[in-house]
């Protein structure tokens, strides 16, 4: 079993959530203790991730593993979640969960800042199990983690003072950085012993995740791979979800029922990324030209979409959304999204492939549903428009003032440089919402044509489904 396989395996383990472990267990042991819980049998929460680990465990050096430095045992608060795993006389792998309940705007955050409060706490864990386990340049390390969690072994690899000691990290559908997080590392280490530490990340990723594909990618495009996920048709959440690296369809009764089944292998891989991971990375291309303030509103709007489905309504360190940017969302957000599903090459080449019944829709088909209302789109291209027509305004007072400057002023070339410099980014940003003003009224069309088509199908058979 490769060194990739053992991460990929161990951070299945971290979505056990099983807390009650003790520093220096063996994994098999662990998942003794588990077997008779209910979330861990079958029908439970945790089934598939328990059918993984139980399987690879028959491995020795995977269920003699032993669980160390529990970052809720040393103090650490629950989005750091956390733990490594120790062969004897070999490896010590480094472990962070993905997004914890509270979490959610520290995702946000990290679309605009050079580091967040859960990345900063991520290093300093790393940092104090190196010095708690006395690591050496002998010693074998690697740090691993999935969603949010790769995101934060990313984070250490390009920050971590101990570089040296560190041989390897795995991203497992690790979202990526802010430009501002980018920079930093580029100013941090220089160019060259920036490659030499993304040198070490490797990207393992689902073929049709869509969270490996948001913000700046550090990690080098030779070093990134992706895995053969099939996913039942009615859960979406799957294609981030990654126990489904690990699950296969096969017949289990004569009658041919298809059941899914995990096993403690992961899927092959394929040839690339799918069309749902590159109409993903399409949208966070768009978001990321934002301005920075402008881009944290959408991000802290969406991010508290998320936040509703756990228990915390705010985030872990006390984040809460404002009116403004719910506002920015509808103002900016919602424009994009449009303008890259309806506009942009790989909206049009995934509703292709949903169109024509690929390999994507196959698995796809029933789970997706885009609902919209023909008037509210007109509304939505009337603010644009009325957005544009207040941009439209500014320019004229802009080329009044120039107009309009003493005699003194006229003469000062830097100033006319900046009227005109901002008059002409302000043209262009009106041209853009002219265009999706444009594109909302086009969509307000279409729906409202199928609409119609709809009503007339009712009023001609006397019923309608559909």
């Amino acid at each position: 079993m490769t060194e990739e396989e053992v991460s990929l395996l161990l951070n299945t383990f971290m979505y056990l959530d099983y807390k009650e472990a003790s520093d220096g267990m063996k994994l098999k042991e662990i998942l003794a203790d588990i077997s008779t819980l209910p979330d861990y049998q079958e029908g439970g929460i945790h089934y598939g991730e328990y059918c993984i680990l139980k399987e690879a465990s028959i491995d020795s050096r995977i269920g003699d593993l032993v669980i160390g430095n529990q970052s809720h045992l040393l103090g650490y608060d629950s989005g750091t979640n956390a733990c490594t795993f120790a062969e004897e006389g070999g490896s010590t792998y480094v472990v962070y969960r993905g997004t914890a309940d509270g979490e959610w705007f520290d995702n946000g955050l990290g679309m605009t800042s050079e580091s967040t409060l859960q990345q900063e706490r991520a290093l300093a864990y790393f940092e104090e199990v190196v010095e708690r386990e006395q690591i050496s340049p002998g010693d074998r390390l690697i740090v691993s983690g999935h969603s949010k969690g790769g995101n934060k072994a990313q984070f250490v690899t390009m920050n971590t003072k101990y570089d040296g000691l560190l041989d390897a990290c795995y991203s497992i559908d690790g979202q990526g950085f802010s430009e501002e997080a980018m920079l930093s590392f580029y100013r941090k280490w220089g160019v060259f012993a920036y490659r030499k530490r993304a040198e070490k990340i490797i990207g393992i990723c689902g073929e049709n995740d869509y969270v490996s594909s948001l913000l700046n990618c550090v990690i080098l495009p030779e070093n990134r791979y992706y895995i053969k996920t099939p996913v039942d048709r009615e859960n979406f959440v799957g294609y981030h979800d990654i126990k489904y690296l690990f699950e296969t369809e096969e017949i289990t009764d004569a009658n041919g029922k298809v059941s899914t089944i995990f096993h403690g292998k992961k899927n092959p891989y394929t040839a690339g990324k799918g069309e749902l991971g590159n109409w993903a990375m399409a949208l966070s291309d768009e978001i990321m030209k934002l301005p920075p303030k402008k881009r944290k509103g959408c991000a802290a709007f969406l991010m508290q979409l998320m936040e509703l489905k756990g228990k915390r309504k705010d985030g872990l360190n006390g984040e809460r959304l404002r009116l403004s940017d719910a506002e920015t969302f509808l103002e900016l957000g919602i424009p994009v999204i449009i303008k890259t599903l309806l506009a942009s090459e790989e909206g049009w080449r995934f509703f292709d492939e949903v169109k024509s019944g690929g390999s994507f829709a196959s698995e796809m088909q029933g789970s997706v549903c885009f609902k919209a209302y023909g008037r509210g789109l007109y509304r939505q291209s009337d603010r644009v428009l009325d957005f544009q027509r207040k941009g439209a305004e500014l320019i004229k007072k802009l080329e009044f003032l120039s107009d309009e400057m003493d005699v003194y002023m006229k003469g000062n070339p830097l100033l006319k440089h900046r009227l005109m410099t901002e008059k002409r980014r302000l043209e262009e940003r009106l041209d853009a919402l002219k265009e999706i003003a444009d594109l909302l009224k086009v969509s307000g069309d279409l729906y409202g044509k199928k609409d119609r088509e709809a009503k007339d199908a009712f009023l001609q058979v006397g019923s309608f489904q559909g």
